[in-house]
């Protein structure tokens, strides 16, 4: 009978396939894997989707390519500022009441000036 992966699991997967469609070569999956492994090891408070995330705003925000996923831990904090600020702002768009009260402006044209 196959064995049920567990949601870690399934998200450290995820992790290391989405980290080989940012690279043009072919990943070494278990070097990748041991690499990863450390990474949440050595720093207990990271996740797999913030990893993930980390990546992806280093790939699309830095613009830096991405050679091997040790540079996680150099943008892990940033990328989870930036996160949390864009979170922010999403929530205070979906709190934000529109006052729907008619505001007329109106505009007068000054008449032309013409010299003769």
């Amino acid at each position: 009978m196959a064995k049920q992966k567990s949601k870690k699991e399934i998200e450290r997967i995820e992790t290391i396939e989405y980290f080989q469609s940012l690279i043009s070569e072919r990943i070494n999956w278990s070097m990748v894997g041991a690499q990863l492994k450390k990474i949440m090891s050595d720093n207990p408070n990271y996740t797999y989707k913030g990893i993930q995330y980390c990546l992806w705003y280093i790939h699309t925000q830095t613009n830096m390519p991405i050679q091997s996923i040790g540079i996680v831990n150099y943008y892990y904090d940033e990328a989870k500022k930036y996160y949390q600020w864009h979170k922010r702002i999403r929530d205070q768009i979906k709190n934000w009441n529109l006052n729907d009260e008619t505001v007329t402006i109106i505009k007068t044209e000054k008449p032309e000036i013409i010299f003769d």
